[in-house]
């Protein structure tokens, strides 16, 4: 498992190449960290200025039409859900750079690690 330390590295990593936008709106900061089920990314809205999380298939992962299915019906089922216990999905990116994509609100655990390195 990567560290949310470890340089960007393969497809869709940030590089210092053209600017990085999912979804012609949220603009890649750096990654979170990396497992078998995804890749987590710090994101900024360029339309309100909110921070985001981005979650994406691990490199490869979308040539896999089952696991393609499973992402995109988790953020189908997880956009309509509001509660104070539920970190809130924004929406689902189908195209474009990094897409398939989720983008989930910020939640306080990532921003105290974030804080503290």
């Amino acid at each position: 498992m990567r560290r949310a330390d470890d340089p960007p590295s393969g497809p869709g990593a940030v590089t210092d190449g053209p600017v990085d936008l999912v979804g012609g709106r949220y603009r890649v900061v750096g990654r979170l960290g990396e497992g078998g089920m995804g890749v987590v990314w710090e994101a900024r809205d360029e339309r309100g200025g909110d921070e985001v999380v981005i979650k994406t298939m691990p490199e490869g992962a979308a040539a896999d039409l089952d696991a393609l299915g499973r992402f995109v019906r988790e953020a189908k089922l997880a956009l309509p859900l509001e509660h104070p216990n539920v970190i809130r999905t924004l929406a689902l990116i189908t195209e474009g750079p990094r897409a398939p994509a989720i983008v989930l609100e910020m939640f306080d655990t990532i921003r105290r690690i974030n804080a503290t390195g």
